[in-house]
């Protein structure tokens, strides 16, 4: 059966009581006993006053309620505010078996303040193996271990206090040494208050010497099953009747895996808690002050630090490989290639918000990445629907409707999440070579192999997958042009026309703007090689990118590229036509004009004109007067005479220049 650790816990602490109680009954003195139990009870009442000043929250139990509100009281504050518990003083609400009230409370040693990384390893056992430390992961910051106290009537006069430790990542065997070692205080110094002693010796001691080790620089902890957990059969008074030896050692987890998961768990909520208080920057609107509540990460993940190396990691093995590369490079090299997949960026809500809600009303998801440079990695579902609800006073609850009518009353957020989820769809179904929709009822249809024909399962409706006219097996698919004569010829049947119901009509309509926007993309236009939608060039290169597969082509032969290669000198198509290089002249020709005609003004008007040379461009450009604001009349860069800095309009030009 499974006992639980508090009343293990609670059995060590009673099986103490029961040896003090035997032993003040042996050393009964009467009146001076019950003088100096006076005395004892004051000094004791002092030593937990201030326990709560110091510990605070860290300090729980029976009697931590009434020492809080008296330590509250003396630091100036009205006893009782804010500290839960009803009544005065100090609550003694624990016996012994004599029936004596005893001060009992429970104090939480914590270890995160320790910024040091610590090294877990778990021992392996089998029976043809020796056993074995894995290194399983690597904790930014321990659990608590808890220290449990009660006071007996004659400490700090003669008997030390009734104590046991617990922990749910330490074994019994470093917890019993533990409480060794604070046996030896107290009898370096019987008689003095000692449990704060005990709480600076667990948290500046122990913690290195007993409950972790170091091994060349690190510090490790081993969890291992021969040193005891909860699961063995072990109780907290020893089976030995000779020594009579109390365990004061009760850990919580009941095998070494579990507290592996404990050890785990603790770094990872430590690691979002101090991201979530700590103030960060943000790589979109580099504002610097940005709480971490408000960041958000692309991959979708909780925002937290992450967990920091090991000087091993720094200076790793450089063994010589059989190619004569050192083991440490190749290892770097696989780091690179699979750290560029993975991205842990983080930009704070606002500027992914508007992102997202920009690129979703546009219609372009697939422009939803990381906004990193260098990176491109796209943004995790869970992300984009966190930042279009942002802002929301619902939330996102009405997110769940999915009929129709309800469709009506979803928030702003959640209807652009909607139609990001049926863009998405869209797109991915696009990118499905073999299907098409029914041009009749828009369904979902799998072309036919080799003959173009599509049947669709809804309708029943066979057609060709290419024109989507009624299927026609032997002749030609219509050209645009031939289409939308034959849609033109249809419009002025006269009287057919009229006979027509509104649908008929609406989808007659829809099939000559179809027919338009394919004659047009023919005529003036290009497809892409590689999904086949239409793209329209209005100026610049002729490298295009498809907004559907973005995919890479050449507009001017067709073909799909990969960098630059395709526009090489001597090549057969040019990156530039002869047209847009002489648009780009003009506009060059007109800036320059216009900077040569106010040279000679500010010559005209006896103004000092110097020659300056623009940073970005390296385009000459006029220092008129005492201005040292140059725009560059080429690029359009704004920046400063004297010390050649790019500066951005705007706040950046009123903090350069002091205004």
């Amino acid at each position: 059966m499974d006992t639980p650790w508090e009343l293990d816990l609670e059995r060590a602490l009673v099986s103490q009581l029961a040896e003090c109680r035997d032993l003040d009954l042996a050393n009964d003195d009467g009146e001076k006993n019950e003088f100096t139990n006076d005395e004892n009870r004051a000094a004791q009442h002092d030593e937990l006053t201030a326990l709560a000043s110091i510990f605070g929250n860290d300090l729980s139990g029976p009697a931590a309620a009434g020492a809080k509100r008296t330590a509250f009281a003396l630091e100036g504050g009205d006893e009782g505010e804010g500290i839960e518990g009803e009544g005065e003083g100090i609550d003694e609400g624990e016996k012994n078996a004599a029936g004596e009230r005893l001060l009992r409370f429970d104090l939480e040693i914590d270890f995160r303040d320790t910024e040091t990384p610590t090294r877990v390893f778990l021992e392996r056992r089998n029976s043809e193996q020796p056993a074995l430390n894995l290194p399983v992961g690597l904790a930014s910051c321990l659990p608590t271990v808890r220290l449990s106290v009660i006071f007996p009537k004659t400490y700090p006069s003669k008997r030390a206090p009734v104590f046991a430790l617990s922990a749910s990542w330490v074994p019994r065997f470093a917890l019993n040494a533990a409480a060794t070692s604070l046996d030896e205080i107290w009898n370096a110094s019987p008689g003095d208050a000692v449990v704060f002693s005990w709480v600076e010796y667990l948290r500046e001691r122990a913690v290195s010497d007993i409950f972790t080790c170091a091994v060349d620089g690190e510090r490790h902890v081993k969890l291992r099953a021969r040193d005891g957990w909860r699961d063995d059969d072990a109780s907290p008074v020893s089976q030995d009747a000779s020594s009579q030896q109390v365990v004061r050692g009760v850990p919580r987890a009941r095998s070494p895996d579990e507290a592996l998961q404990v050890l785990l768990r603790t770094c990872a909520v430590n690691r979002v808690t101090r991201y979530a208080r700590a103030l960060h920057t943000c790589g979109v609107c580099f504002c610097d002050d940005i709480s971490g509540t408000q960041m958000r990460r692309s991959d979708g993940r909780v925002c937290c630090f992450d967990i920091p190396t090991m000087k091993s990691q720094e200076t790793a093995s450089t063994s010589q490989n059989t190619d004569g590369e050192s083991t440490q490079k190749t290892e770097e090299k696989y780091n690179d290639s699979t750290q560029q997949k993975k991205c842990t960026h983080a930009f704070c809500v606002e500027c992914l918000s508007a992102m997202a809600k920009l690129h979703v009303a546009e219609g372009a998801v697939g422009a939803l990445r990381c906004p990193e440079p260098k990176c491109g990695a796209s943004l995790a579902p869970v992300t984009i629907k966190d930042v279009l609800c942002f802002g929301d006073d619902s939330g996102g609850a009405s997110a769940t409707a999915t009929t129709h009518d309800a469709s009506s009353s979803l928030s702003p957020g959640a209807a652009l999440f909607e139609r990001y989820e049926k863009l998405s769809l869209e797109r991915g179904l696009a990118s499905m070579a073999d299907l098409v929709y029914c041009p009749r009822c828009d369904a979902a249809v799998l072309e036919d192999e080799g003959d173009h024909c599509g049947q669709c399962v809804q309708c029943q409706y066979a057609f060709c997958t290419l024109c989507r006219e009624g299927w026609h097996p032997g002749t030609v698919c219509l050209s645009p042009s031939a289409r939308m004569e034959v849609l033109e010829a249809r419009a002025r049947g006269g009287k057919a026309g009229q006979n027509q119901s509104e649908e008929a009509r609406r989808k007659h309509r829809e099939q000559v703007a179809d027919a338009m926007a394919l004659r047009y993309v023919e005529r003036e236009g290009k497809r892409c090689p590689t999904c086949g939608a239409g793209v329209v060039k209005s100026e610049g290169c002729n490298k295009m990118l498809c907004v559907v597969c973005e995919h890479y082509f050449c507009y001017k032969c067709g073909e799909g590229v990969v960098g630059y290669e395709h526009f090489r000198e001597g090549g057969r198509c040019s990156l530039f036509d002869v047209e847009a290089i002489a648009a780009w002249e003009r506009e060059v020709n007109a800036g320059l004009v216009v900077a040569e005609a106010r040279e000679r003004d500010a010559h005209v008007m006896g103004l000092a004109v110097r020659e300056t040379r623009c940073p970005a461009c390296r385009q000459p450009n006029f220092k008129l007067g005492g201005n040292n604001h140059i725009g560059c009349w080429s690029c359009g860069q704004h920046y400063c005479h004297t010390c050649r800095v790019v500066i951005r309009r705007g706040g950046d030009t009123r903090a350069h220049y002091g205004a």
